[in-house]
């Protein structure tokens, strides 16, 4: 009977096995894509098990309920760090669109392109990479606006060093991590402490909001790749950090979401993305208006109202 049970479950085994190389031809996590013979570390069964798994969990992504709980009209006030191209330009431009004043940052100067009319668009210096810097604008905006932010935008960032660079374990420097980590994630951690006491909820069901740009190459669970250290480990911190103030600024009537974008056709992968900054930012706008206090503090979720997986 023993002997008869194993065969069975032998047979099924393989049955199963057939199934799954019939089913998973390839799997895309992240920026890479790659076929299961590639999969690093892995041979066999547990090569196609890993796969299978990475393109199952992908099958069942969650979607979260959009309702608009903090609509973004006339009467907000939004900060956008990072706001001079790509997708931080787009959250400017589509900010506008619905009526809101903004505040965009720019680390070098304005392009040219962008009219900047001190009545609904303001511009203000800034470098996310140094603290005084931060501080100064603060110090900044609080004098000619106090606090009147209804909603903070945090898209600063950087990819950091060259990806041949990132991914050879051999070639990673102390100063490429730090440099990357410095505008990450301490950038986004010191916007937070400075800038968080400018925000001003609108009304007592109505959250003043503050969201991360952060990115799924900073998921463990997404993590099927490797390498890339830098620019892995600053969004990894980061979602950590965006936890924390998830929590932290709860009682003060702010909420906080941690976003990312998808792979998008910017400098930063040059032009080599998937979707346009319009398709980006029109569906990260929605999980914006989305945050309430009923939602998870900090959850992640991406441009295509999908959770993502930490």
């Amino acid at each position: 009977l023993m002997a008869a049970r194993s065969s069975l479950l032998t047979m099924m085994s393989v049955m199963c096995v057939g199934r799954c190389l019939a089913s998973v031809r390839s799997v895309t996590r992240g920026r890479s894509r790659f076929t299961i013979s590639r999969i690093p570390g892995l041979t066999g069964l547990k090569q196609l098990h890993r796969a299978a798994r990475s393109r199952f969990s992908t099958a069942r992504a969650i979607k979260e309920d959009q309702s608009v709980s903090t609509p973004i009209d006339e009467k907000s006030f939004a900060l956008v760090v990072g706001g001079t191209r790509g997708i931080g330009l787009e959250f400017v431009n589509q900010l506008l669109d619905k009526g809101a004043k903004v505040c965009m940052t720019y680390r070098g100067s304005v392009p040219s392109d962008v009219k900047v009319d001190n009545e609904k668009l303001f511009a203000m210096q800034m470098d996310v990479s140094d603290y005084s810097s931060i501080k100064r604008a603060a110090d900044e905006f609080r004098s000619k606006h106090g606090a009147s932010l209804t909603h903070i935008i945090h898209n600063a960032g950087v990819y950091g060093p060259t990806k041949t660079s990132q991914s050879d374990l051999s070639k990673l420097t102390p100063e490429g991590m730090m440099e990357v980590f410095q505008v990450n994630t301490l950038g986004g951690l010191f916007v937070a402490q400075n800038f968080a006491p400018l925000l001003n909820p609108p009304a007592p069901n109505r959250p003043a909001v503050m969201a991360f740009l952060s990115s799924k190459m900073g998921s463990v669970n997404d993590n099927t790749s490797g390498g890339t250290y830098a620019y892995r480990a600053s969004k990894s911190a980061l979602n950590n950090v965006v936890k924390s103030l998830a929590i932290d600024l709860r009682p003060q009537n702010i909420a906080v979401v941690n976003l990312h974008p998808g792979w998008v056709r910017t400098d930063m992968t040059r032009q080599s993305g998937l979707i346009d900054p319009p398709e980006c930012v029109k569906g990260l706008l929605k999980a914006v208006e989305a945050t309430s206090m009923d939602k998870e503090p900090g959850r992640w979720v991406d441009y295509k109202a999908d959770i993502v997986p930490w």
